[in-house]
């Protein structure tokens, strides 16, 4: 409905899939700083219409946006790539970091999505 000039770019994570099947040119998600691959397999996905691929896709990173919302911006992604070994210092002040129960919630979205890594063995 817009002119070809005209780019479209979703801001809702748990919508990119359905937003690139209906026109959208791209997405600004907070969860590419988390998962930059899946984002990239469900826009690829969807532009050569593997439907199925790019849904999947779109349902392994739901639970990591949710999961951001465990935390103050940025919080959740500092909390996330601390737990996936990519430690980059806290937050500044009034941010606090994760509680434990919300690091395991954090943690449990990570390990669904198959972002987590097994400790490396000495």
């Amino acid at each position: 409905m817009v002119p070809e000039r005209f780019s479209v770019l979703q801001g809702r994570d748990t919508l990119i899939y359905q937003a690139i099947i209906f026109g959208a040119k791209g997405a600004v998600p907070a969860t590419c700083n988390v998962a930059p691959r899946l984002l990239v397999d469900i826009y690829e996905a969807a532009v050569r219409g593997d439907h199925a691929a790019a849904k999947a896709a779109q349902l392994r990173l739901n639970p990591i946006r949710l999961a951001l919302a465990l935390g103050t911006a940025p919080g959740g992604v500092k909390a996330a790539l601390s737990l996936m070994g990519m430690s980059i210092g806290p937050s500044r002040s009034p941010v606090a970091p994760l509680s434990p129960e919300k690091q395991h919630g954090m943690r449990a979205a990570l390990d669904a999505a198959g972002l987590m890594r097994e400790p490396r063995k000495q």
